[in-house]
């Protein structure tokens, strides 16, 4: 996500980064890819699909659709102050105030490229020259003397760690549940294609299939194309379907356009209105769903 954790100043753990858009860790808990979250949730509300559920509540469905950063893989505690460790590493010094002060302006820069319509993560390239421009402006304001470009390449390169990202805790059991009940699951992200080294990693790559990487496709969300490409190469009709995802655009709006049922992962309350089906940890998934025949 390539897409979205919201850190505030202090990011300590998870869950304050995943509250407002400012701070230093904006970028830190973003990760590679994973800011989309946040800034997408700035915009205005999704449309949020109408497929039917059944009398209890449930969605029956055949295929569960999975974004990956925010969503089953978050940034690791270890990574969270990233920009600082690679500052101080090239031996440029700055104060937590000043990172957090022109890290604000950073992001709203990444956020005004995005609304433009900057196709960030159809590539590594892309994903790259993307990041690389983030940066290079952030290490510029703070005033680096040297080669802002090179300096802020080490940043973006310092999370392109597969063990930069670890599991939520409910990940792994929930997966094995809706495999065991008979759920097919694939990924839908927005990443680089490092993602796949990630989930290796990770032990999640064995669960899924399709495993669609907008780099590796030259596509991304929330562009209903991607969702089509994955349900092509599952098999399945869009009323077989569900996508699991924190981004209420990328993941709800976008998929609703492919004819999907988006289900929202809110796990730090960003989007309390959205209608359901809304979910706050992915334990709460396998009872949500219904196995359709």
């Amino acid at each position: 996500m390539r897409t979205t954790a919201a850190p505030g100043s202090a990011m300590k753990n998870a869950d304050s980064a995943t509250r407002a858009c400012t701070g230093t860790h904006c970028f830190a808990m973003a990760g590679i890819t994973m800011w989309r979250s946040w800034a997408s949730s700035i915009a205005s509300s999704a449309h949020w699909s109408t497929q039917r559920m059944h009398d209890n509540g449930s969605i029956p469905c055949r295929m569960v659709f999975f974004d990956a950063g925010m969503t089953l893989i978050q940034p690791a505690p270890e990574f969270r102050d990233g920009i600082q460790h690679v500052l101080n590493e090239n031996g440029f010094q700055v104060k937590r105030e000043d990172l957090d002060k022109h890290s604000a302006d950073a992001v709203q820069y990444l956020i005004s490229e995005i609304h433009s319509g900057r196709r960030y993560a159809v590539s590594d390239e892309a994903d790259e020259e993307f990041w690389g421009d983030v940066y290079e402006r952030l290490v510029s304001r703070l005033g680096y003397s040297g080669d802002a470009r090179t300096l802020g390449l080490k940043i973006y390169y310092f999370y392109r760690q597969f063990h930069s990202f670890e599991l939520f805790p409910n990940s792994l059991p929930t997966l094995q549940i809706l495999k065991e009940r008979g759920f097919r699951l694939g990924v839908i992200s927005n990443f680089s294609t490092m993602l796949r080294g990630v989930f290796e990693l990770r032990g999640l790559r064995e669960f899924f299939d399709p495993f669609i990487v907008s780099a590796e496709v030259n596509m991304q969300k929330p562009d209903a194309e991607i969702y089509t490409l994955a349900m092509e190469r599952a098999g399945v009709a869009p009323d077989d379907c569900v996508m699991v995802g924190d981004n209420p655009v990328d993941d709800v709006r976008g998929a609703a356009a492919a004819g999907v049922r988006g289900v929202l992962i809110d796990r730090f309350n960003r989007n309390p209105d959205a209608p359901p089906p809304r979910i706050t940890t992915l334990a709460q998934l396998p009872g949500l769903l219904s196995l359709r025949n």
